[in-house]
């Protein structure tokens, strides 16, 4: 094996041996060959290139007791008074050379906030509606999933006629919260409209999609993000692209210029991609921390979610699945590939993607936190991953086991500590995940759309020509979710949970997991213990502790804080073994989305947990509740 040193002292025209190492991982990866050790000495690297790695038989990892750190963001100084009588305290910078534009902005490792307008916080599944930002000049019709059709327009009318005067008008951003879904669309343009109102005109096809989407749409905004002008509040930031500089309000008594101000460049860290014919094979990554990356495509194109950081891509039809978002690590065709021991901390996108034809790979006691995305993201989300045709296309034997996972969706709020698509014999183990904008797992994908009997699912939205049917269920089984700790997950969305699943999963199991204080800040709810809602709510039922069936008001259940919250059965769920779960402290502890699919609901079975019994009872099971969360031999690391 051929061992190369990287150190920060080094130089990339050395020749990479222990005593002329070079500077960059990069330059060490360009130099190897199969069969190499790449040593990472302590310290602090800006690396501006993706890491390719098309070749097997590659470990990457720090040196002994060393703790490098790999940064795609550059620093910002130069602070100087902005300037402007309406803003006492406001600073200003020139940007870095590095930097065009970011959405993200770092002061001493603090996530700073965009500057923004008021908020609307969303409720439920409730659509804001504010009169004085109506929908405008309607363009055309679309159908939407189990809804009909739906109004297309071009954007909204409003009386604010301060709005024409804002600077930078196509940076401007309109966010939305509804339901279990985040959208962001950026503005094209602002112009005077006939009655003494403001057009604003929405940046298309995102406005469109987020219109016609399927499962929720968007009204008004929620909030309005990035204009200078909304910028009042300490905390929060602007770049003027046109002027290259970025304006920063701080905090009481803080001193930005002698803060560490970072803003991130670099949008992907590491690329290992194989062929389906010659995946590559045994990559180690070890001891190494990632921070600071970017992902600019939303500021660009906008950010039409359908659910769980996934989105309808520009001109893309919904049916063919979803597109994902930006990765800070990409993994396709490939194998044995492991992280363990890695640090990756303000991240601009999803941290990992574990893709297209990866197998028999590992996560291992790593910790992610300050996620934008997505923490771990596993398998793929469309047709063709349901149904791949050759095995070797699924991601199949993943391990995502001892690591700790908080602070995810800290931008995208519909994203996930650990989600996974169309994949088979995946197994998430021993992790505790806390923190989490939406919900903490998520297995499975679909909703049956591509499985037997979809027709009694979707009432015939999917009957056209054009629309495959299959007489056998989709790739997904023999996953296991088992002895995580998950809590204060589901902060800011709805409708997810501690553990949420999609579609037939055969042989499948959900067992010894421990989740609680997932947003509902109720009181204790000794009756609602397990709800099953049928797709007609008039034959939806909820059972206590006994098994008892009881009444429930349906229609409120999902206006409390974090719904449902605990363990969630989604949409075509099925092949589950759910036992020994401890949940309390949640909106409901199980709940069962049966939406008439034949025969599905009775390959479930649930049976030995404990659900609403508290940490203060005495049959509280205490024992489980310690085995939950990363083993006693990993939890040293965090």
């Amino acid at each position: 094996m051929k061992t190369f040193y990287v150190c920060p002292t080094g130089n990339d025209k050395n020749d990479g041996s222990a005593v002329a190492p070079f500077r960059s991982v990069s330059r060490a990866l360009s130099a190897s060959r199969e069969n190499s050790e790449i040593i990472v000495a302590d310290g602090w690297y800006c690396e501006y290139d993706t890491w390719e790695i098309a070749r097997s038989n590659i470990a990457i990892h720090g040196a002994y007791g060393a703790r490098p750190v790999i940064s795609g963001g550059v620093g910002v100084t130069g602070w100087e008074p902005a300037g402007d009588p309406g803003r006492p305290g406001l600073m200003r910078a020139p940007l870095p050379d590095k930097i065009s534009y970011a959405r993200n902005f770092y002061i001493d490792g603090r996530r700073a906030e965009r500057a923004r307008g008021p908020v609307v916080p969303n409720v439920g599944w409730n659509i804001v509606d504010d009169p004085d930002m109506r929908f405008a000049k309607k363009i055309g019709e679309a159908e939407v999933l189990e809804r009909g059709t739906a109004d297309i327009y071009e954007g909204y009318a409003t009386s604010k006629l301060q709005m024409l005067g804002w600077r930078n008008k196509r940076d401007i951003e309109f966010v939305y919260d509804v339901g279990w879904t985040h959208c962001i669309v950026p503005v094209d343009d602002i112009t005077e409209d006939e009655g003494g109102k403001a057009f604003v005109k929405m940046r298309m096809p995102c406005f469109r999609n987020c219109l016609t989407k399927g499962g929720v749409q968007i009204g008004s905004p929620n909030y309005i993000e990035n204009a200078y002008e909304l910028l009042q509040t300490p905390g929060q930031w602007y770049i003027d692209r046109i002027e290259r500089a970025i304006y920063y309000m701080p905090l009481e008594n803080e001193d930005v210029a002698s803060a560490s101000c970072i803003l991130p460049f670099a949008e992907k860290f590491i690329n290992i991609s194989g062929t389906l014919d010659n995946p590559v094979e045994n990559i180690k990554i070890s001891g190494l921390s990632f921070a600071y990356s970017s992902w600019l495509e939303p500021s660009n194109q906008g950010y039409a979610e359908i659910q769980a950081n996934m989105l309808l891509g520009q001109d893309k039809d919904e049916y063919e699945g979803p597109k994902k978002a930006g990765s800070a690590i990409s993994l396709s065709m490939c194998g044995n590939v492991s992280f363990e021991h890695c640090h990756f901390a303000r991240i601009g996108s999803n941290a990992i993607d574990i893709g297209e034809g990866v197998y028999g790979s590992t996560i291992n006691a790593c910790r992610f936190e300050d996620i934008s995305g997505s923490g771990i993201q596993i398998g793929g989300f469309g047709e063709k991953d349901a149904h791949p045709g050759d095995i070797r296309k699924t991601a199949r034997g993943i391990t995502v086991s001892n690591n700790h996972i908080s602070g995810i969706g800290a931008e995208y709020r519909g994203s996930v500590g650990i989600i996974a698509g169309y994949v088979r014999d995946v197994n998430i183990t021993h992790n505790e995940i806390e923190h989490c904008s939406y919900s903490g797992i998520s297995l499975g994908w679909g909703w049956g759309i591509y499985e037997p009997h979809r027709d009694t699912n979707f009432r015939g939205a999917y009957d056209g020509a054009r629309y495959a049917k299959y007489d056998k269920p989709a790739v997904s089984m023999r996953n296991s979710v088992t002895y995580n700790h998950i809590h204060d997950v589901m902060e800011k969305l709805f409708d997810g949970a501690g553990i949420y699943t999609l579609g037939l999963q055969n042989g499948s199991v959900i067992c010894g997991n421990y989740i609680h204080d997932n947003a509902f800040c109720g009181t204790r709810d000794p009756v609602a213990q397990y709800i099953r809602v049928c797709l007609d709510l008039p034959s939806s039922e909820a059972y206590d502790k006994k098994g008892e069936p009881i009444s429930f008001d349906g229609d409120k259940l999902p206006s409390r804080p974090g719904f449902p919250g605990g363990i969630y059965l989604d949409e075509a769920s099925g092949g589950f073994y759910v036992s020994e779960n401890l949940v309390h402290s949640v909106s409901i502890p199980f709940f069962l989305h049966d939406t008439g699919i034949k025969n599905r609901r009775v390959t479930n079975f649930i049976f030995d947990n404990s659900f609403n019994v508290y940490p203060d009872d005495e049959a509280f099971p205490a024992d489980a509740a310690r085995n939950a969360g990363i083993e006693p031999e990993y939890r040293g690391n965090f």
